[in-house]
């Protein structure tokens, strides 16, 4: 296999376990209240989305362009700053799993919630070409929540 689809494979590996992870967050934290509760509302519906991306890219559902154009506009919607106004300085209230890192490098954070907009633009801008090009954006979209979940998140245990 080449690096190329090696790294592809591991981007595709990764959001699937994320959007896993999204999913059996959303029963875990129905004791959430305010923003917390609203910002992971909004982490469970871009979960679900890169989920239904990751089956159509993985071949485990028919490829479907424009319903990956859907998913990646309803991602990108939920980014930047509609995203980062949900972070208000000191929202550690649990069940939140985010870390004090957020405010201490708060441009890096916004950085990836503005990221997290682009490459899902980028992704909805090539749904429709020929699979392999949406696979390498989506590929570069999963590495955005990655990264983001690396730095951002408390751990899972």
């Amino acid at each position: 296999m080449t690096q190329y689809a090696n790294k592809i494979l591991l981007a595709i590996t990764v959001s699937v376990a994320l959007a896993f992870l999204y999913q059996s967050d959303a029963r875990a934290h129905s004791d959430a209240t305010g923003v917390v509760k609203e910002r992971m509302m909004l982490m469970e519906d871009i979960g679900k989305a890169m989920k239904q991306i990751a089956a159509m890219i993985k071949g485990k559902s028919p490829y479907d362009g424009k319903q990956i154009a859907h998913l990646s506009s309803v991602i990108s919607e939920r980014g930047g700053d509609h995203l980062t106004k949900l972070f208000p300085v000191g929202s550690l209230d649990k069940p939140t799993e985010a870390t004090q890192n957020i405010w201490t490098q708060w441009d890096q954070f916004s950085g990836a919630a503005l990221q997290l907009t682009e490459r899902a633009k980028d992704l909805k801008e090539v749904a429709n070409d020929e699979k392999p090009i949406a696979m390498k954006a989506f590929g570069s979209l999963a590495k955005v929540c990655s990264n983001c979940h690396q730095d951002f998140r408390e751990k899972k245990e």
